[in-house]
């Protein structure tokens, strides 16, 4: 049963990827028009990174949620699926839209509904909030790369 909660897990962190992939194969020539930050890392990075970051989300929600759903983890498994929507509305933000300014605001919703996260799940599982830390420390970097692709565009 733990096993399958994992699994489920695991699936549901599949979908902003899957959502998005297509959304930035098919706008990498604007994306490489666009003026970078020095500290911009290579294009290969960024999808190593993210199928990093989706398994510990995956797993952070598996601890979150390991002993079932109950009053104890229910706010921090709704703050964990609010983090998945907005994580999958962000490819379409900026990739999409060439929304510079709107992807920027929306990483930061991102870091404070993570904050918040942590939270919520520090009395559940001390394992979920230090995977949620790379989790956080990468979209605070995502916040400086967005921030200044938008001044320097």
């Amino acid at each position: 049963m733990q096993t399958m909660k994992l699994l489920l897990w695991i699936m549901i962190w599949q979908i902003p990827m899957l959502m998005g992939s297509q959304i930035v194969r098919d706008n990498m020539a604007w994306y490489h028009g666009l003026n970078h930050p020095f500290f911009a890392p290579p294009d290969w990075l960024f999808g190593m990174v993210w199928v990093i970051l989706y398994l510990l989300l995956a797993v952070a929600g598996f601890c979150i949620t390991r002993k079932g759903l109950d009053d104890t983890n229910r706010k921090a498994t709704w703050l964990m699926l609010v983090q998945l929507i907005l994580n999958a509305m962000w490819t379409p933000l900026f990739f999409g839209m060439h929304h510079l300014m709107g992807s920027m605001v929306l990483v930061l919703l991102m870091i404070a509904m993570t904050v918040w996260l942590m939270r919520a799940a520090k009395p559940i599982s001390r394992t979920a909030v230090w995977l949620l830390t790379a989790y956080l420390a990468w979209l605070c970097f995502a916040w400086l790369l967005n921030s200044g692709m938008w001044l320097m565009n």
